[in-house]
């Protein structure tokens, strides 16, 4: 009695040891994963999550017979600002138009950074009238916004947007 006693004591010590050990070493491997999921600089998905975000939403609609709109934004002559202020001027105007896109993103749509200067918004389910008015509001607010990089003059920060909205036909049985 006192032996099988003292082997379950030890067995349910040793189970909360490995149940301590397996939550220290989650936490790290699920922060490591989301790591490899966002972009470093920007904090946004990166371009093969927000592909993949872009994929699943898309199959969502065509299986259910809804739309997807998807929204591209492109920071203007970003070459040229790179090469003319460097590379920490590009990283600022990236990291404005980042916390803009998050300001005006509507409730449930994705955003990542889809190339250097580009991104994508993929509206939620059934929100596809939001894109559009968020955009126009994302435009309209950056022509508040000026960057001032040294000796230069303060210079806006304009961008290019497309839409595209994709309607998907329920599958007809025949």
């Amino acid at each position: 009695v006192v032996t099988l006693t003292a082997a379950l004591v030890v067995a349910f010590i040793l189970y909360l040891i490995f149940r301590s050990a397996h939550g220290r070493l989650r936490r790290p491997t699920i922060a490591l994963v989301e790591a490899t999921r966002r972009d470093s600089l920007t904090g946004m998905l990166n371009h093969g999550a927000i592909v993949g975000s872009l994929t699943s939403r898309i199959e969502a609609a065509r299986s259910s017979g809804g739309a997807v709109e998807v929204g591209l934004v492109d920071i203007d002559n970003f070459r040229l600002l790179n090469e003319t202020h460097g590379d920490s001027a590009g990283d600022t105007a990236l990291l404005e138009l980042c916390r803009m896109l998050r300001a005006c993103a509507p409730e449930g749509s994705i955003v990542g950074r889809y190339g250097p200067d580009e991104f994508l918004l993929i509206s939620s389910p059934g929100a596809t009238a939001a894109l559009r008015p968020a955009l126009d509001e994302l435009r309209s607010g950056l022509k508040e916004v000026s960057l001032h990089y040294g000796d230069s003059d303060q210079l806006p920060l304009t961008v290019s947007v497309g839409i595209n909205m994709a309607v998907q036909n329920p599958r007809v049985e025949k």
